[in-house]
Parts: structure tokens; sequence; C-alpha cells
């Protein structure tokens, strides 16, 4: 029968895991195969379909990870293996594509609970995933839409210019300013001094896109990512961004975005931990009495949270100009 002759690239589907039968069908199908980039025409439908008859989503995260070709323990931040990974991502696969909403959902699923905890290989690679993913979505922005004239914000807030963003009634909206960074903006204490990553003063803020995706943008109007392939820094390894499987933050998101980071994390990061802490989540109380520890707080004036509101101030003045 026309179709049971594999080449080279389909055997290779084949290899990282899709299903033979489902290679073939496609196949004979039509569809052809030279494009199989996470993102583009074929690798959705191979995505969709598998899903579609899959009860197992472990697989399923399995064969995506072989895909992608995260196949190292620890995932490789050098700018050549970054640019490696990058490249197994469509151009079509862009920030809010329906893909990451997929992706998931079905790590949610693969993962109840704590599981993601769990030291397993899988559980690893999946967390580590979470770091290549706000990569790849920084990199689309300044491949798509950035000049040399622009700053990595400025490029993000033309991509965001035509969306809706978070009032203070949460209801159909694209993007929000409003989650906090105080996790994003870690320091520590030496001699009673600060010191921030790359001995500069950190005031990074945060973006979330339809609350997976996220960015983390420093006061120089730069992308704070851990996986970059043109510029790498402490501030990017401590505070870098990270996609979130959860949809929201509640305990779904502590169960799978943040109980992990101390069990799965590279150890590229923890050799930077615990070393640098994130200030302390403490506001004053009845809104003048200073708590204990007030001088740790996120909320001090000595610490990043009024540069936050500040950058987010101005960010949304850029988005507006470019409206």
């Amino acid at each position: 029968m026309p179709g049971q002759f594999f080449t080279k690239l389909e055997e290779q589907l084949v290899k990282d895991g899709w299903s033979k039968t489902l290679v073939l069908k496609m196949k004979e199908d039509g569809q052809d195969f030279l494009d199989v980039r996470v993102g583009s025409k074929a690798f959705m439908s191979l995505w969709q379909q598998t899903l579609k008859h899959s009860s197992d989503k472990t697989t399923c995260l399995e064969t995506l990870l072989n895909h992608i070709g995260m196949v190292e323990d620890d995932i490789k931040t050098d700018s050549e293996s970054v640019r490696a990974l990058f490249e197994q991502f469509s151009p079509l696969l862009s920030p809010d594509h329906p893909f990451w909403k997929s992706l998931a959902h079905t790590v949610a699923t693969a993962f109840p609970e704590n599981e993601l905890r769990q030291k397993t290989a899988l559980a690893r690679k999946i967390h580590q995933l979470r770091y290549l993913i706000s990569g790849q979505q920084a990199q689309w922005i300044r491949d798509h839409i950035k000049t040399d004239k622009m700053t990595d914000q400025e490029a993000l807030a033309v991509f965001l210019k035509d969306k809706k963003e978070q009032s203070w009634l949460p209801l159909d909206y694209d993007y929000t300013l409003n989650e906090s960074a105080r996790l994003h903006n870690k320091y520590y204490l030496k001699d009673g001094k600060k010191i921030y990553p790359d001995r500069e003063i950190t005031a990074n803020f945060k973006v979330l896109i339809h609350f997976h995706t996220e960015f983390i943008i420093d006061k120089k109007g730069r992308f704070v990512n851990l996986v970059d392939s043109e510029r790498q820094s402490e501030n990017g390894i401590i505070n870098t961004a990270s996609f979130n499987y959860a949809n929201g933050n509640f305990k779904r998101h502590k169960e799978l975005d943040i109980n992990p980071v101390s069990i799965h994390d590279p150890q590229v990061r923890k050799t930077f931990f615990p070393r640098f802490k994130a200030p302390l989540n403490l506001k004053k109380e009845w809104f003048f009495f200073e708590p204990k520890d007030w001088q740790k707080s996120y909320f001090h004036d000595d610490n990043a949270y009024k540069h936050v509101v500040h950058q987010i101030d101005h960010f949304r003045k850029i988005i507006k100009k470019e409206s």
C-alpha cells in the first residue's frame, strides 16, 4: 500500500514515541512530515490525535520531551544548546498559541496533587521544560516583533497592544500585570548589606498571558530568563520566568509550579540557593503597624515593590502608546 515506507523523518517520529499506526494513517491521508517542529501543522495533528486516543498522559509528555530533544537530566543553558532546542519550535508557536493551554492541561492531568514533586526523570524534565518554554516565548517576541531600536519590553508591548488587560474585575482578559513579582526579586544579606544578582539592585516585574505564559522584565526592559540564547546573567538564573502549568494563583499553582522547584531545579540554579531568597510577604498591620522583620518585607521602602509598581505603570504607558 502507498505510504507504508517511512522516510528517516517519519522513522524518527516513531522512535520518539509517536504511534506508528498514527503516523502511517496521517501519511496515507496526505500529511507530509517535512516540518514537525512543535506548533507546526503536522505536529499539532500528531499531538491532538495522540491526546484523543491515549489515556496515559505521561506517555504523551515523554513523547513530547523526546520530540524536542530534552533527554538530559538537567537542561543545558549554554547558548549553543539553547539555540538547538529553540530550533525544535515552529515560528507559528506564539506566546498565546492554543498549544500552551493544551500542554498545561495535559501536565495537570498527568500529575495530580503533589505528584510533580516525585523524584522521577519525567517529573524533573517536565518541571525544567517550564524554563525552556519561557525562553522560547521570549525569543519569539524578539524574532517576530523586536527591531534593533526596541527593548524587549517595547517589543512585548507591541504584542500586547490589541489585547485586553485584566482589570480589578477578573473577567474576560488576555493578560495581567497584577500578579506579584516578589519571588522574582531575590537578594541576600552580607554584613547587613543587600547583595543582588549581578551586583545590581534588582527590580523585575511580571507579565502573564492567560496565566500560563510568563514574562519577567528587568529595570532596563530586558527579559529575565534562565534559558536565553542572547544573554546570560545571574538575574536570569535566579529570578527567571517560568511557564505556569496551573490555570490560576491557587492550590494547583503551588502544587505544579512552586513546590517542585526545590526538588527538580537544575544544578545551575541550586548553586545560588538558599543564599538568595525572596523578600518576605509581610504587610503593615492595620495600615501602619510594622510587623517583625519589616525590613525584609517586599513592601518595605528599601526593597523592590515601589520600583516594580513604577515599572508596571511605565509599561502600561508603552502599551497605550503602541495602541
